[in-house]
């Protein structure tokens, strides 16, 4: 005996290419939704923590970005920014420090020849 069966299933579409997008990516400002394959060159994603990236990241649309942050949003907005610069530092200091580290490791090891 056959059974029909009418499921209803939420979707997201992409505001971008129009596409159904099963993991997409919500601006905080606007609410546009992208999905994966638009992501990169329509929004700019912010990590909610300094060491690690995770389910508390932000996503922010290009658009959004590019114009005056409304009042409601932007201490969200600036402590995602606090993060990255964070983040950006310590990527610095890192890459000098490794530098240094080989440099000095290859000196001790021309010494000790």
């Amino acid at each position: 005996m056959e059974k029909e069966v009418v499921k209803t299933v939420k979707v997201t579409i992409c505001d971008v290419c129009g596409k159904l997008c099963g993991c997409g990516f919500k601006c905080l400002i606007c609410g546009k939704d992208v999905c994966f394959e638009c992501k990169d060159s329509n929004m700019q994603t912010f990590n909610f923590a300094v060491g690690f990236t995770g389910s508390d990241d932000g996503e922010y649309c290009n658009e959004c970005l590019s114009k005056p942050i409304p009042s409601e949003h932007i201490d969200l907005l600036n402590a995602y920014r606090a993060i990255a610069n964070l983040r950006n530092e310590y990527k610095a200091w890192d890459r000098d420090f490794t530098a240094r580290s080989k440099a000095a490791e290859e000196r001790l090891q021309a010494l000790l020849k």
